[in-house]
């Protein structure tokens, strides 16, 4: 039905150009790949224009459907000033007898829907309308729908680009849309601030973004941190009698291993002074039980390798290695 292939194309126009997130969404249609969503605001002012170009419409004229988009500006009188930004006509011609398509339900359709998708996204109002959506605005959106031309200010720029839309022809009737609109949107947008009066009741707020005046800190004054005592003198270190052996040094002359004398030296060192604490005396059975090991009773030794050449009756020598310690 041409009805329902109109209503679907004036949802796609003013869902672009109007903020939508306080509207009443009533389906969502999805409809060959394309995902268009219904409002009822949209739809009450469709159908009331709608019944007038189907029930006026004939073989021998045509219907219109005419949509404008307005910015608007309210002044401190209370007055609105509005300035046309697009002006959209839908025009139902009668049924051509040459069609060989039967209905609108056809891929002539679907190319038109997409067609108004996409363009309605690059015209200069869809990005204005993004802009009223963002922050608050001196200006606002808004629309007029007729089935005759809407009596309003016309266009107050020559900078005005028309589009003709591809047209869809059936053996129900032919359905074409045209645009024309401003080049030039982006000086109808200017950012209101947002004013806190002070009569506002505070408990409106949450405790922790109350505005009130905080009331003056005062600096004390800084705490002095008590005097530490001096640290007493250091006391000379005692003379180092630990005795270190090289790897070569001939320590089997006095049956001792280097882990032996230096257990020993320490436990001389810990007995001059008294008393010794219990970790200590435990730190000396620990060691006194590591002595029984293996890994401490290694023993540094110098071998010298003595070769000797031996020959046999068949004329092959013979090199052996005799280890003599």
């Amino acid at each position: 039905c041409v009805a329902s292939l109109l209503q679907k194309a004036m949802q796609i126009i003013l869902s672009s150009r109007t903020i939508t997130r306080d509207l009443q969404e009533e389906e969502n249609i999805v409809e060959h790949g394309i995902d268009i969503p219904t409002y009822k605001p949209f739809s009450e002012a469709f159908w009331g224009t709608a019944d007038t170009i189907l029930e006026t419409n004939n073989e021998e004229s045509s219907s219109q459907l005419f949509l404008n988009i307005y910015t608007e500006k309210v002044t401190s009188g209370g007055i609105k000033s509005k300035v046309l930004l697009e002006k959209w006509v839908l025009t139902y011609a009668a049924p051509s007898e040459s069609s060989k398509v039967s209905s609108f339900d056809c891929p002539e359709s679907v190319q038109l829907l997409r067609c108004l998708i996409c363009a309605c996204r690059l015209f200069p109002a869809f990005y204005l309308s993004k802009d009223y959506g963002t922050k608050p605005n001196h200006y606002e959106m808004s629309y007029a729908v007729s089935h005759k031309a809407i009596r309003s200010p016309d266009f107050n720029t020559p900078d005005i680009t028309k589009y003709d839309f591809p047209s869809v022809s059936t053996a129900q009737g032919s359905l074409s849309a045209r645009v024309e609109y401003r080049n030039s949107c982006a000086e109808f947008s200017k950012y209101r601030t947002i004013d806190i009066t002070s009569d506002i009741d505070e408990s409106y707020y949450p405790q922790s973004q109350i505005f009130g005046v905080k009331e003056p800190v005062e600096n004390s004054a800084p705490q002095k941190l008590p005097e530490q005592n001096p640290l007493p003198p250091a006391e000379p270190e005692p003379a180092n009698d630990t005795q270190f052996y090289s790897c070569l040094s001939n320590v089997n002359e006095q049956n001792r291993s280097v882990s032996e004398d230096i257990l020993s030296s320490s436990h001389l060192q810990l007995e001059e002074s008294t008393p010794v604490p219990p970790e200590i005396r435990e730190f000396q059975q620990t060691i006194a039980d590591l002595q029984e090991m293996e890994m401490f009773k290694n023993t540094a030794t110098v071998s010298s390798c003595i070769p000797s050449i031996s020959i046999s009756n068949n004329n092959t020598s013979t090199i052996s290695t005799t280890l003599q310690t």
